[in-house]
C-alpha cells in the first residue's frame, strides 16, 4: 500500500505536462505547449484535410502549426487515460474541436531531470 501516493504523485506530474500541451493548443501559445515536450521529440499521424497526407518529423512541427493558426478556444478534452511503468509513461487523449478537428492522441513519456517530458505524438484526426 505504499506505493500508491507516489503513483498518484506520478499520474499528477504527468497530468502537469499534459496540461501545458493543451492549455498551449487551447491558448495558442506554442511557448507553453513547448515545456511539455523534449527537444527531440518527434509526431507521426494522418491528417485528412484537404485529402490523405502523412504528417512525420520533429516536434516543431506541431509548435509552427499552433503558431500559425493560433488558439483552438473550443478545444476539449473528452478522455484521457494514463498510463505509467517506471520513468515512462503513455497518455491517450482525445481531442474534441481542435480548430473543428477531432484527435486520439498517444503521447509517449519519459521522467527526465526536468520531470515528465513528451517524446513522441503519435495521433488519428477523425473525419
Amino acid at each position: 500500500m505504499s506505493e500508491l501516493p507516489e503513483v498518484l504523485s506520478e499520474q499528477q506530474a504527468v497530468r502537469a505536462t499534459i496540461e501545458d500541451y493543451v492549455e498551449g493548443a487551447r491558448t495558442g501559445d506554442f511557448q507553453r505547449m513547448q515545456r511539455a515536450f523534449h527537444e527531440n521529440a518527434d509526431i507521426y499521424g494522418t491528417l485528412y484535410k484537404d485529402g490523405v497526407s502523412r504528417l512525420a518529423g520533429p516536434i516543431h512541427i506541431l509548435f509552427d502549426f499552433v503558431d500559425a493558426t493560433g488558439a483552438a478556444e473550443k478545444l476539449e478534452v473528452t478522455s484521457m487515460r494514463i498510463d505509467i511503468a517506471g520513468a515512462t509513461a503513455n497518455v491517450r487523449l482525445e481531442l474534441d474541436d481542435w480548430q473543428g478537428m477531432r484527435f486520439t492522441d498517444f503521447l509517449n513519456l519519459v521522467k527526465t531531470e526536468q520531470g515528465w517530458l513528451v517524446a513522441n505524438k503519435v495521433f488519428h484526426q477523425w473525419v
